[in-house]
């Protein structure tokens, strides 16, 4: 389509600016086309909508923020958690197990709530996420931690 001057569009779910897809094709579009011009329209990130689904904030006044893709390592995760105020895991579906077992080492297991499929039909909210131990959870899982505690 390029090649014959026509516009293109590439959606995303999401916010193109976080952890999307969107701009290793982008590398690869400015690589073989320098010469088209490219817009980005932000979109609303997967912790945003999770937040506004729990009425929780991601984080307030000087609280420090973290946003991180579940498959750290444990020990850099042990460390993110004990560091960070909130802490967002995204991605969480294949690790669940490992990272309620750090939770409930690290006494945050209950200031945790995990989303899945946020904003979609079949959305599940997890208030106690270890609930979700012996299910099979949908790639589109988040995992919002708020040392301060999960509100609303």
């Amino acid at each position: 389509h390029l090649e014959r001057g026509e516009d293109v569009a590439f959606p995303t779910l999401g916010d193109p600016a976080l952890y999307s897809t969107a701009f290793y094709l982008l590398d690869t579009l400015q690589g073989r086309h320098p010469e088209v011009r490219v817009t980005i329209i932000p979109g609303i990130t997967a912790m945003a909508a999770c937040s506004a689904r729990v009425c929780s904030p991601l984080g307030l006044g000087d609280d420090v923020v973290s946003i991180v893709p579940a498959a750290f390592d444990d020990d850099r995760l042990r460390t993110i958690l004990t560091t960070f105020d909130a802490v967002i895991l995204m991605k969480v579906f294949r690790r669940m197990a490992k990272i309620i077992a750090l939770l409930d080492e690290l006494g945050l297991t209950d200031k945790a709530v995990l989303i899945e499929r946020c904003g979609m039909d079949d959305q599940k909210i997890y208030t106690d996420i270890r609930e979700t131990l012996d299910r099979d959870l949908h790639y589109f899982s988040t995992l919002l931690i708020r040392k301060r505690g999960i509100t609303g």
